[in-house]
């Protein structure tokens, strides 16, 4: 069950990754997002702020990006997964605070974000030992 659960993941994060475009693209550097629209543009810094975000993800069908947000609690923990949303133009659509990790399974370390499809994002959860 596990292995099947894995493939099917795979596969659609291997899926997702063909039809993302190489622009408009997004990326971290710093700990803060930055946003290209095309190769022709210089990047633009989209977010500000000194939490720093990580994995920005573009939707398959190009129109947004997310990302996510976890504060450091101290060594060796994350605060809860929050997940954000983007416009091209850098604008946030919205932002969904703490999403329940612990809803998914007892044991479940840490999270991350993929597309699914155009409309939807899962969160793939990581185990440790």
């Amino acid at each position: 069950m596990t292995a099947y659960l894995l493939g099917s993941v795979w596969a659609l994060f291997a899926a997702g990754l063909g039809l993302a475009a190489e622009y408009p693209k997004a990326y971290t550097s710093s700990g803060q997002i930055w946003i290209q629209t095309s190769a022709s543009q210089p990047p633009f810094q989209s977010t500000h702020d000194g939490t720093a975000k990580s994995q920005p993800h573009v939707s398959p069908n190009g129109r947004l990006i997310v990302y996510d947000v976890r504060e450091s609690l101290g060594a060796n923990l994350l605060g809860p997964l929050n997940m954000v949303f983007l416009e091209w133009s850098g604008h946030e659509v919205r932002r969904i605070k703490e999403v329940p990790m612990n809803k998914l399974d007892s044991v479940c370390g840490d999270g991350s974000l993929e597309w699914i499809d155009d409309d939807h994002v899962g969160v793939a959860c990581e185990y440790g030992p």
